[in-house]
């Protein structure tokens, strides 16, 4: 029989065979828990009311110390504010009805909205009495009924009823009913009900129950059919429990009567309510003070603050975290993510199924596998290698979305325990030590110890040096980012240094390229940015995240960039050290000013917005870059001094390098003696600082110090320069992809979570919680090293074509003996081929022009930014230019996308069924806005039975912004309606005497002419016979923001205030107020301010999309660009 012997191929397809099983066995267990565990609440609503565990318990039976973190099972409970509770009700109320534990919600809640309202009305308020709060456009209300029998319920039950009952157009209309009731009492039954207690709160919840039998559970409701649904919010009837008190904190009068048999009972009855009828009853409450003698107040009855707070916050999350608001994607329990769009079905089919097939059917894959030589290329079939690396790539995409865009993976909160902090660092740094080897080349890892200990020394701040530290910098940042440990200040600051780090270096290895080698090629530039980018420009397609988010590789391609520049401009003249010290010191003048000065970067941000679609934020991008705006110079500048230094003689080289070229020794030692006393004052410096807000100021100036003490610690002896950690080193060659994969596959929520298998950890077992830790960051540092090789082979395929070259530029070029220069040739021997057919010139020309191939991509993201962008703008000339055909044939008037189209369709079918139905049609005169309200004109005639046309009214047309040329103006009514047959009024007469000027108005000017536009079209309907009840006007966003407030006459001392919310498709609703005998125009200039135009107006839905499938989508507000 033949003997098997372990060869390292053998041994390399068994380890990828592992971690494939290992990827499936997370993915079964994934599955198992969704459709098995969890089939019957895969959107965690029922986890949200019913269950749920703190994260922080107390350290011991005594603390005192509130709980902060409330996590419910398998999903993230976002913390609401005033402006999420003001978006999500849109003017709808809260009401808490009950005895003082519902109280104390009602006022977490409205904490959350105004806590000065707090502070003023708390001490105030009378303890038995209702209350009201407004403010925010919202209003919270309590009602004082601790025996939950009042009058003022049963009406507020009813109307619950019949909004339940009612149709989607009655369910719209706020007022009718409170989006979110909550009701909880029966303490005042134990306390103060001589007789049968019990059977009386019987009674008062039996009266309640059936009301919400008029709806689906809040389970049910909270949440679509499928994950990706977007149905109407539903308003909400809760009930909560009967509060268990701390029974030993209790007065003897409370002892007496409130007693944990009686409490006991009541809930056990609430119990059997649920159980058999379906009632909604929020259980979790009662696991917040299970046990926890640190969830109440001294009287033993009452909750702490932080505690009530996680009550609102449960409700909030039930009401509104559905349908889902984007990015982050931070709001996962009871809500539904958004449906996948075209893009990334076309990606989730390209790695599940085209992908899969190409490489196994290709036949290039199987050679391989045996042993065989590998076929190259031929036809239109690229290699298996670059197949398997585009599977790999893609199929990682995949992942990410799977893992942080559905509810295939649990999401849970962090929480930073130091303990668990200090652990892991021990840890790795174990492992980091014991892997310590000595560095040898690649040439030379063949050589036996003996001879491997006769080598040179490794030049300074060699490639594995570098690696090992990106490899620990990486570790580090990884951690702090799993566990929240940003607010704590020495890790903070060690984290910057760390960002700092890895800047430095880039500066430093390829200035030391570009001054050593002169490749300022295309190849060169095209090779290390699209190694950079490849995964960070692909993710925010699939994710429907923003480039800046993933902001590492970013700023890198940034500095990589202005390294490029300064080192090639004036590149003649780098015989001279002054010289090129002073271009480095003018570049970092340059981009200081660029940087720090407000007007260059938000031109070209707009610039990058109306011609490639690009929305970033200015704000972001210029605390990244000014956060490290010089470590990069002194990177630069010790790369040129090194250069020089390794290849200068003694006389050629500046006094201070003479000195250590001459003195190696005493310049030795007094570098780091000098480092060994800045890194301890640059410690207890920094311990000087009071938070990261003062720290950051300070930061950019002073982490040059430790980062060059550092350098020269670690190289100041040949044994720390000859070793390192290969642990570390290997971690630090693929830290780019854990840096951006962390926020999907590691973490979630946009890194405002973790992620979870919820299998072993299903209970809050802590063994089990640090198994599914341990298997998902064995897969998330897999999948990060093979991205890591997907994408250098990728990159190579971009790059080089079909030339068989290995891509290196991922990672800057340290040592000087290992940068080469690959030329134009190719070893083999050169074979004839047949002349390619017609058709596939271009394809062949693909393959031979590296500006082809990549202006092939800009051309694909280009198109992918700018399919829903409306125009481009020439700044200088005003000439409008758009890649869509206009129907009107003027470039500024484009149609709406697919998707718009799709959108104008729901607002249709939702505005015919407004009550009541809307009998006069305005629009702005751009084809965009018809071609929007123009499908809910024949409902609306069919509504009506009247001939409703849309009148095309200039006054509420498009803003333009003051500018020194002409702005284009919309095409005539008569080249409008040929496109919009029987649909538009030609006879209708403009309100306004003149048009928006061309030249562009003030945010003023637009105000007040919205405002006169108005203050007409009321009047002029007014003046009609049988004046219409309802009317629907078509606008754009700067537009309905100014008509919403001088409808209102609300004007904010900001005019960036989000107040007014214009969403595509959305629909904002406005209610006159009761007319006085003679209302106020409002429409003069300025008049309508805190008045409103023609006696004022109530906005009752601000900017709903609740009846779109895919919710609010492209919101803006003026201080957007």
């Amino acid at each position: 029989m033949r003997r098997f012997r372990l060869t390292p191929p053998t041994l390399a397809r068994a380890l990828n065979a592992a971690w494939l099983g290992l990827i499936l066995a997370v993915f079964a267990a994934a599955l198992y828990r969704y459709c098995w565990l969890d089939a019957r609440d895969p959107f965690r609503c029922g986890a949200l009311l019913n269950q749920g565990r703190w994260l922080d318990p107390p350290r011991t039976p005594r603390s005192k110390a509130p709980s902060l973190h409330w996590q419910p099972p398998g999903c993230l409970l976002h913390e609401y504010t005033g402006k999420d509770i003001s978006a999500c009700l849109r003017s709808q109320r809260i009401l808490y009805v009950g005895d003082s534990t519902t109280r104390q919600v009602y006022w977490a809640t409205v904490k959350k909205i105004d806590p000065d309202a707090v502070r003023r009305e708390m001490g105030e308020a009378d303890k038995h009495s209702d209350l009201n709060f407004a403010g925010a456009g919202t209003t919270v209300q309590f009602v004082w009924d601790p025996y939950l029998n009042s009058t003022r319920l049963r009406d507020e039950l009813a109307a619950y009823r019949h909004h339940s009952a009612g149709d989607a157009a009655r369910r719209a209309r706020p007022g009718e009913s409170a989006a979110l009731i909550l009701i909880g009492g029966g303490l005042w039954y134990a306390r103060h009900a001589l007789v049968n207690p019990l059977k009386s709160f019987k009674d008062a919840v039996d009266s309640i129950v059936p009301y919400m039998s008029a709806a689906p559970p809040a389970a049910v409701t909270s949440a679509a059919g499928t994950p990706f649904g977007s149905d109407d919010p539903s308003n909400f009837l809760i009930l909560a429990p009967v509060q268990v008190p701390r029974y030993e904190s209790l007065t003897p009068e409370r002892q007496a009567r409130i007693t944990p048999s009686l409490i006991d009972t009541m809930n056990d009855y609430l119990q059997q309510l649920s159980a058999n009828q379906g009632a909604d009853i929020a259980w979790s409450y009662s696991l917040m003070t299970w046990d926890r003698k640190s969830a109440y107040e001294e009287s033993g009855l009452h909750v702490v603050e932080s505690v009530a707070a996680k009550k609102a916050d449960v409700l909030l999350n039930l009401r509104c975290n559905a349908p889902a608001t984007g990015y982050p994607h931070d709001r996962t329990c009871c809500s539904n993510y958004r449906r996948p769009g075209w893009l990334q079905s076309s990606i989730l089919l390209g790695g599940a199924c085209v992908l899969p097939v190409l490489y196994l059917v290709s036949g290039k894959g199987v050679p391989r596998r045996f042993g065989r030589e590998e076929a190259k290329p031929t036809g239109l079939m690229p290699s298996s290698r670059l197949l398997h690396a585009l599977l790999v790539f893609t199929s990682s995409i995949c992942l990410c979305f799977y893992a942080d865009r559905t509810q295939f993976f649990n999401k849970t909160h962090k929480l930073y325990v130091f303990d668990e902090f200090a652990a892991f660092c021990g840890l790795v740094s174990v492992l980091g030590l014991l892997s310590i080897r000595r560095s040898v080349g690649s040439a030379r890892s063949s050589l036996g110890p003996r001879a491997q200990d006769s080598l040179p020394d490794q030049p300074f701040l060699s490639r594995d040096q570098t690696d090992e530290w990106k490899g620990w910098m990486q570790f580090v940042i990884l951690l702090y980012h799993y566990t929240g440990a940003s607010r704590v200040l020495w890790i903070y600051q060690i984290v910057r240094l760390l960002v700092a780090s890895y800047l430095f270096m880039t500066g430093f290895g390829h200035t030391l390229f570009f001054y050593q080698k002169g490749d300022y090629s295309m190849r060169r530039v095209a090779a290390v940015l699209v190694r950079l980018n490849l995964l960070s420009c692909v993710l925010p397609y699939m994710m429907r995240t923003d480039y800046l988010s993933y902001y590492f590789a970013s700023l890198v391609s940034f500095w990589f960039l202005v390294v490029y520049l300064t080192m090639r401009i004036g590149r003649s003249g780098h015989g001279s050290l002054s010289f090129v010290m002073a271009k480095i010191l003018l570049s970092g003048l340059v981009v200081a000013l660029l940087t720090k000065t407000t007007g260059p970067l938000e031109a070209l941000f707009a610039l990058l917005g109306y011609t490639c679609g690009i929305q970033w934020n200015v704000d972001e991008w210029r605390f990244r870059v000014g956060l490290d705006m010089y470590i990069v110079y002194a990177g630069m500048m010790l790369g040129v001094l090194y250069a020089r230094f390794v290849s200068s003689g003694a006389h050629q080289l500046d006094p201070a390098s003479r000195l250590l070229h001459e003195q190696p020794k005493v310049a030795r030692l007094a570098l780091i003696a000098g480092s060994l006393v800045t890194i301890p004052a640059f410690l207890l410096l920094a311990r000087r600082f009071p938070d990261k807000y003062d720290y950051n100021r300070w930061h950019p100036c002073i982490s040059v110090l430790p980062i060059l003490s550092f350098v020269v610690l670690r190289n100041a002896h040949r044994h720390l320069r000859n070793f390192h950690s290969t642990v570390f080193a290997w971690l630090g060659r693929c830290s780019l992809e854990t840096f951006t994969l962390q926020f999907h596959i590691w973490m979630a929520g946009d890194t405002k979570g973790l992620l979870s298998l919820g299998v072993l950890s299903r209970d809050g077992s802590q063994v089990g919680r640090w198994v599914e830790f341990a298997v998902l960051t064995a897969v998330f540092l897999r999948v990060s090293w093979c991205v890591a090789d997907a994408s250098s082979t990728i990159t190579a395929w971009i790059v080089d074509g079909d030339k068989p070259k290995t891509m290196v530029a991922e990672r800057p070029a340290i040592e000087l003996q290992r940068v080469g220069h690959e030329g134009a040739q190719n070893g083999g021997a050169v074979t004839s081929a047949a002349r390619p057919a017609e058709w596939s010139r271009p394809l062949q020309m693909l393959k031979r022009s590296l500006g082809a191939r990549l202006g092939l991509v800009l051309v694909v993201m280009w198109t992918l930014n700018v399919f829903r962008t409306n125009f481009t703008l020439d700044p200088n000339t005003g000439a409008y230019t758009t890649p869509i055909l206009s129907p009107t044939g003027l470039p500024a008037d484009v149609p709406l996308t697919s998707h718009g189209v799709e959108q104008a369709g729901e607002l249709a079918a939702h505005v015919a069924t407004l009550d009541p139905p809307p009998e006069r049609v305005y629009s702005s005169p751009w084809y965009r806005c018809l071609q929007t309200i123009a499908p809910a004109v024949p409902l609306l005639r069919a509504a009506t039975r009247e001939d409703i046309r849309i009148r095309p009214e200039p006054g509420i047309g498009e803003w333009y912004g003051a500018a020194s040329f002409q702005h284009p103006a919309p095409a005539p009514v008569s080249a409008l309606a040929p496109l919009f047959p029987g649909l538009l009024d030609q006879d209708y007469t403009a309100v306004l005497d003149a048009p928006p000027e061309r030249s562009g108005e003030s945010i003023d000017g637009l105000h007040d002419r919205v405002a006169a536009a108005l203050s007409a079209i009321v009047a002029s309907l007014d003046a009609e016979p049988g004046a219409p009840r309802a009317v629907l006007l078509c606008t754009h966003a700067a537009t309905l923001i100014a008509a919403g407030r001088a409808l209102t006459g609300t004007m904010p001392s900001r005019v960036e205030e989000a107040d007014f919310r214009p969403f595509t498709a959305g629909l904002s609703v406005f209610v006159r107020k009761p007319l006085t005998p003679a209302p106020e125009d409002g429409g003069e200039k300025g008049q309508w301010r805190g008045k409103g135009v023609k006696g004022g107006w109530t906005c009752v839905r601000n900017g709903d999309c609740s009846f779109l499938a895919g919710g609010e989508e492209r919101g803006w507000a003026f201080g957007d660009p």
